[in-house]
């Protein structure tokens, strides 16, 4: 070996398993969110359905702009659900349940930590639990649903 070398351009090897090898390859492959997705959506389907994979793979190409083939979703659907590590990798979490066990045991530091999430037709502060004013009730709202967009107009 040279000695001229700088120490800063000297390489370090690093032993990969061929679990590690292959979910590197499947990251080439695919970005982590859409693999996130293709994972959820595995779970989100029953087994019983017929031709899941495929099913799967149309949603993912279609939200995703991606041209994916059937056997790569599957193989990589998988090659996943078999490594327990890379399972738990994929496993979601409450972040209700994350936040709450927070404000339990950080009490001093978890305020204004909260979820907010407002219920349709909310009346009172979900801080404060005081009733909230309305205003602005005389202008069109809109009312959005799954076929179109409504406008309601005062009467």
């Amino acid at each position: 070996m040279n000695a001229n070398i700088s120490s800063s351009s000297t390489r370090s090897f690093v032993e990969v398993t061929d679990e590690e090898h292959s979910l590197i390859l499947i990251l080439r492959t695919m970005q982590l969110e859409e693999i996130i997705c293709v994972i959820n959506l595995n779970k989100f389907f029953p087994e019983e359905v017929p031709d899941k994979h495929r099913h799967v793979t149309n949603i993912i190409n279609l939200y995703f702009n991606k041209s994916y083939e059937t056997h790569t979703i599957k193989s990589m659907i998988d090659f996943i659900s078999m490594q327990p590590t890379f399972t738990r990798m994929f496993q979601q979490h409450s972040v209700k349940e994350m936040i709450e066990k927070y404000q339990a045991h950080n009490i001093a530091e978890s305020v204004n930590v909260h979820e907010l999430y407002l219920h349709p037709f909310t009346t009172k502060c979900i801080q404060c639990e005081t009733m909230l004013k309305e205003s602005y009730k005389h202008r069109p709202k809109t009312v959005m649903s799954l076929t179109r967009n409504y406008k309601a107009c005062k009467s």
